[in-house]
């Protein structure tokens, strides 16, 4: 079966996209650095190049999705399942997507509006691979209008699909064959002002030389659903979900096929 995986975004934000280098509230009232501290092969390999942001969904108890670099903290809603096995050889835990409520919600935030330059890369498991688009992240202007960008297991026999769209009107995409269910894949999008790419498992999957269409700086980010259904009971992703960073540069591919190797 194929199924096509979407990136709908939009280049929206602002110079290190919210990174100032100092602390950041942890969203339960206490203060927490935003420098991180690698403490395996696969976030050494990430933090080298430097992420504005980056959740490792490590947590093992409580609601907050934490960053461990930019602040840029979410928030555990529905049924989320922390402490489960993750996507790394070494001792890692992430967490896991019921397929019905559970999503992270961030905010007002990281909309990579102005960003001349973006690569977003995650583990992800797909337990269930169907009609149904199941969103792994999306930025969104919470109306009617696809204005942002989105990361998503959408629908049979679409492939593997990165897409640009401002609310319809202007749509760059990239597809390939999609990975299979049920396994842990690195997934990478990057994008410039001329192309975009995705990446699987370290290898470049696909390419198109196009420019960007910048659509909004304001909206919500939400992993695991998209922000203008949060109250539909349909389309949440349902699987696993790891070690997921944001960068305001385009990786190259040595750096892609370092991190999924460094796993």
């Amino acid at each position: 079966m194929v199924v096509r995986i979407v990136l709908v975004f939009g280049l929206l934000g602002c110079g290190r996209l919210g990174f100032d280098g100092s602390s950041a509230s942890s969203g339960d009232g206490s203060a927490r650095m935003i420098d991180a501290v690698a403490n395996d092969s696969y976030s050494t390999a990430v933090l080298a190049d430097e992420p504005i942001a980056y959740w490792r969904f490590d947590e093992a108890s409580g609601t907050i999705a934490h960053d461990e670099v930019g602040g840029h903290d979410g928030t555990y809603t529905g049924g989320c399942t922390l402490g489960v096995p993750g996507a790394l050889t070494s001792p890692d835990t992430a967490f896991e997507l019921d397929g019905s409520t559970c999503y992270v919600e961030v905010g007002d935030q990281l909309s990579l509006g102005g960003a001349s330059a973006f690569t977003i890369e995650l583990w992800a498991n797909a337990v269930t691979i169907d009609g149904s688009v199941r969103w792994m992240l999306n930025f969104d202007l919470g109306s009617t209008d696809n204005t942002g960008y989105t990361f998503a297991i959408h629908k049979v026999t679409m492939g593997l699909m990165f897409e640009e769209d401002d609310a319809g009107t202007a749509s760059v995409y990239v597809s390939a064959t999609t990975p299979s269910a049920s396994a842990f894949h690195h997934l990478a999008v990057t994008a410039t002002s001329s192309r975009q790419r995705i990446y699987v498992d370290g290898s470049l999957a696909a390419e198109v030389m196009q420019p960007g269409t910048p659509p909004v700086t304001a909206g919500t980010l939400v992993f695991g659903h998209i922000a203008k259904y949060l109250d539909a009971g349909t389309n949440f992703f349902h699987g696993v979900m790891d070690e997921l960073a944001y960068y305001d540069t385009e990786l190259t591919a040595a750096q892609i096929s370092a991190h999924y190797a460094a796993r």
